[in-house]
């Protein structure tokens, strides 16, 4: 009884064996995912599904991107954060666009503050960084559900202010949007525009 035991426990580790040899070539991990001074999002954000406003006066929705696009919300008014986090968006795209993956990446400008960056006003402020930056308005009440769908935190502007005279406290991380909309990445400060545009072409390569 003992033999026939022993027997049966060899058969079965030999099937096992053998199937665990035979799906090996199947089993065997795919590359890792790529490390980045930053945060991936493994199941990336869905952005809220409002309608925006292009500064070319066209109707926008996050889900509208058709291809991969790096981001920033702020605000055409902001005093120092804002310009230079676009300066570091503009210098990152002069490094990616000679690449591979140049042709697939984007830019965009949300602005946050939508009651003085009007769709005219945006048209004359993005092109100073990038001649492809596309600038978003829209109304204050579809701004903020964009943001806060995606997990970007903002001093909301006074409501009904005539001066016109306030700020707006933000974050000056950079994001990086799938095709479709979908928030895969962000880039926090501070930034250095090697190591951010070797991430964004090192992630495009990687979920491509």
């Amino acid at each position: 009884m003992k033999y026939g035991y022993r027997l049966l426990c060899l058969a079965v580790a030999l099937v096992a064996g053998f199937s665990g040899w035979a799906l090996y070539p199947h089993l065997k991990p795919g590359p890792a995912v790529p490390e980045i001074a930053g945060v991936i999002y493994p199941e990336p954000r869905v952005a809220a599904a409002v309608s925006l406003v292009r500064h070319d006066g066209s109707v926008f929705r996050m889900q509208d991107l058709k291809q991969w696009t790096l981001a920033y919300f702020g605000y055409s008014y902001c005093p120092d954060v804002c310009p230079i986090t676009l300066s570091v968006l503009s210098a990152a795209a002069q490094q990616v666009e000679p690449t591979p993956v140049g042709d697939q990446l984007g830019y965009l400008f949300v602005s946050l503050d939508p009651d003085r960056d009007t769709p005219e006003r945006l048209a004359t402020y993005t092109p100073f960084f990038h001649t492809d930056l596309v600038g978003v308005t829209g109304d204050p009440v579809s701004i903020n559900r964009v943001a806060v769908s995606l997990g970007i935190l903002y001093t909301q502007p006074p409501p009904g202010d005539a001066s016109g005279d306030y700020t707006i406290d933000h974050s000056d991380s950079l994001y990086l949007f799938e095709p479709g909309g979908a928030l895969r990445a962000v880039f926090r400060p501070p930034h250095s525009v090697v190591v951010l545009a070797a991430d964004i072409s090192r992630l495009i390569e990687y979920y491509d």
